[in-house]
């Protein structure tokens, strides 16, 4: 098995992954050969040899003509990315790290993925350097990724959102549950891109998912009625809670009881806790800190005999492995057609399946 492994010694980016590629033995002619089938255009990509505290090095570069980018939706980097004629697994690498950058930016703007704008990773050479890379490892033959600490930095970054601190936000998302490392010397600045981030944390050590950090809560009741325990599960969920439930135990003294618990974003710990007390007999709430590991989740819309249908689709490294049906919509669109609920979640299901193919 061929590995790669990313000493990250001074950060990461997206042209410096691409540049470690050739270092290493990437023809730089079949890389822009595999490029060429992207429908992208108005770009050049040279390579050139340079020296970086005192060793040899190799410098990609991504020129762009001059003119204003488009402000792209995942949705239209997919489609450029899946009709390209790329070699072997470099599509489903490099759906995956947009992916992953589209979760991280839907984090950190608020809003749903699907809506996600790309600025400065949307751009020609953004896009370029994440299929290239992609590209690279595929065409060197290799199989798995690893990766060193990645230092972040330190200081701001200006950004088509203006000033931000370093590391970006969107940086900062991408690294959650990543090996990070202090900066060499204490050294200033950007360090690590997002989109350096993003490949290395979706590609290394086998194209993990998604992994971030959430809080667990708990409290053992051996007093509250179930309506009590209904209604604060109710409230725990449209407070923001990641999930919430309740499962029975036995406490001291042999008494029956039920555990309630709640997964939260760590942010919202100390609110939800303040759910458990009001809500709930409890004197006191455990805490803990656990981490997820996510697929990446997308939504798509598919046309059935009973109306348009959203289905959310789960993905790990660019492979779907699951596609759920908004249940609401579907029990609406049964009602109005007067079928099984059942039929329509089916009809959703083939839809996806057939669009897939």
């Amino acid at each position: 098995m061929k590995v790669a492994y990313f000493d990250c010694f001074a950060g990461a980016a997206g042209d410096m992954i691409v540049a470690a590629l050739l270092d290493a033995g990437l023809d730089l002619e079949a890389l822009r050969a595999a490029l060429a089938t992207l429908d992208l255009g108005g770009y050049e990509v040279s390579a050139e040899p340079v020296r970086r505290g005192g060793l040899a090095a190799t410098r990609f570069n991504v020129a762009v003509e001059s003119g204003a980018q488009p402000h792209r939706h995942l949705a239209d980097i997919q489609r450029i990315i899946n009709a390209g004629d790329l070699p072997g697994r470099s599509a489903e690498r490099a759906l995956a790290v947009f992916a992953r950058l589209a979760s991280a930016e839907a984090k950190v703007h608020g809003v749903g993925v699907e809506e996600v704008h790309f600025h400065e990773v949307g751009a020609v050479d953004s896009i370029v350097d994440v299929v290239g890379a992609a590209i690279g490892l595929e065409l060197l033959g290799v199989e798995r990724v690893f990766c060193s600490p990645i230092p972040a930095g330190s200081g701001t970054v200006e950004t088509a959102h203006g000033t931000l601190p370093v590391p970006a936000p969107a940086t900062a998302a991408l690294l959650v549950g990543a090996p990070v490392a202090e900066a060499p010397g204490g050294a200033a600045g950007e360090l690590t891109t997002p989109t350096g981030a993003a490949v290395l944390t979706t590609l290394a050590a086998g194209d993990a998912g998604e992994v971030d950090a959430a809080v667990e809560l708990s409290a053992n009741l051996d007093d509250c009625t179930g309506e009590v325990l209904g209604a604060a599960i109710g409230k725990l969920l449209a407070g923001g809670a990641l999930d919430a439930w309740a499962a029975p135990v036995v406490m001291k003294k042999s008494r029956p009881a039920w555990m309630l618990s709640a997964l939260c974003e760590v942010a919202d710990a100390a609110r939800m806790e303040e759910v458990f007390f009001t809500e709930t007999t409890t004197l006191g709430v455990r805490r803990r800190t656990v981490a997820r590991r996510k697929l990446a989740r997308r939504h798509e819309t598919v046309e059935t005999p009973y109306g348009a249908i959203r289905v959310k689709v789960a993905a790990l490294a660019g492979r779907n492995l699951t596609a759920s049906p908004e249940f609401a919509e579907a029990a609406a669109a049964a009602e109005a057609h007067g079928v099984a609920v059942k039929e329509v979640l089916a009809a959703a299901v083939e839809a996806h399946r057939r669009k897939g193919t």
